[in-house]
């Protein structure tokens, strides 16, 4: 049986000033992906990874995002980004095909 995880990488975004000048970086970590075993969802353990990654990253000093994107079938985006929301994030991006919180 394939254990649950969750998976980020420390990414860098420019910052630009009023002028449109790169004025310096925002480094911070991207969950990008959090998976639990169908026979084991609905029991906590999704809940326990990401307060767990969440306070990994916390404790590095880097701010958290999340790439929401279902990638199983019968997850839906809307229950998918209420779910991030119950954690503090708030959508950022929905321009591209995962949701940026």
């Amino acid at each position: 049986m394939m254990e649950a995880y969750v998976s980020w990488t420390v990414t860098e975004d420019d910052i630009y000033g009023a002028d449109g000048e790169v004025v310096g970086v925002e480094e911070y970590a991207l969950i990008e992906k959090i998976w639990v075993p169908a026979e084991q969802r609905c029991q906590g353990k999704g809940r326990e990874l990401m307060e767990q990654a969440i306070k990994e990253i916390e404790a590095t000093g880097m701010t958290c995002k999340i790439a929401a994107l279902p990638f199983d079938d019968g997850m839906d985006m809307a229950d998918l980004v209420e779910w991030y929301e119950t954690f503090g994030f708030e959508v950022e991006d929905t321009s591209g095909p995962a949701v940026i919180m």
